[in-house]
């Protein structure tokens, strides 16, 4: 199950967000744009993407 802060995907659909509110099996989500949507918990997987910043690579001396 989810819990609060937890960053999810939804399964059929181009959208990823944050979990703000858990209610039994509906899970709602704060999407990347700023809207509340919720989807059934079925409907959701854990974003487990890292993001990376900057990698640095040095010449061998």
């Amino acid at each position: 199950m989810f819990k609060l802060g937890d960053k999810v995907k939804v399964i059929d659909d181009n959208q990823k967000g944050k979990v703000i509110k858990v209610q039994k099996n509906l899970v709602t989500i704060l999407n990347e744009f700023g809207f509340e949507e919720s989807f059934f918990a079925h409907e959701l997987l854990p974003d487990l993407s890292l993001e990376i910043g900057k990698v640095i690579i040095q010449e061998p001396a």
